[in-house]
């Protein structure tokens, strides 16, 4: 039997946004929370918990043909928020403009998952920049001190297949194929 694996779909932040909010970060070590390191960011479009490797090209040619007609699109970053909710707040992270594209893309990756007969997340999708976890409850005046000034838009011209493998640390994440939006 084949060892199975957790693995997602995630657009990856560009560096010049990932330096900017990891030195607002750093500013900010006292806060209750364990910070992603600044190369693991990414938001996060499907999520599969468990997949055989096998089964992993199969999904891959899925997820090309389900995203042929997707062109490049730009994301905009909104504001700081407790995720997944105010009244539950696990992890600090950032909001972002609706986008019909991110929605599509997000539909599609979907598709793909159950045409290569694996389950899908059946809540409403809500896409965000996870920046870290909190260690037990964050103090509600934690948004009001964030700048809401930093650079926030940028073109999502790929998706990234991740494997996720957790550790005690948080999980760590491996780059498994890159998949480009076309122009």
């Amino acid at each position: 039997m084949t060892q199975m694996i957790r693995a997602f779909f995630g657009i990856p932040i560009p560096t010049f946004i990932s330096k900017v909010l990891f030195s607002l970060l750093e500013k900010n070590q006292h806060l209750p929370v364990i910070f992603r390191a600044v190369h693991e960011l990414h938001i996060t479009v499907q999520f599969i918990k468990a997949i055989d490797p096998v089964d992993i090209p199969k999904l891959l040619q899925n997820t090309r043909l389900q995203l042929q007609l997707i062109r490049p699109f730009e994301i905009i970053l909104t504001t700081f928020e407790f995720f997944p909710s105010h009244q539950n707040p696990r992890f600090l992270s950032m909001g972002m403009q609706a986008n019909d594209t991110l929605m599509l893309l997000a539909k599609e990756v979907g598709q793909a998952i159950l045409n290569t007969h694996y389950t899908i997340e059946h809540r409403l999708y809500r896409p965000h920049l996870t920046l870290g976890k909190f260690k037990g409850f964050p103090p509600i005046f934690l948004l009001e001190n964030m700048p809401d000034v930093l650079p926030n838009h940028f073109l999502v011209d790929e998706v990234i297949f991740y494997q996720s493998n957790p550790s005690r640390e948080g999980s760590q994440y491996t780059v498994l194929d890159r998949i480009s939006l076309k122009i």
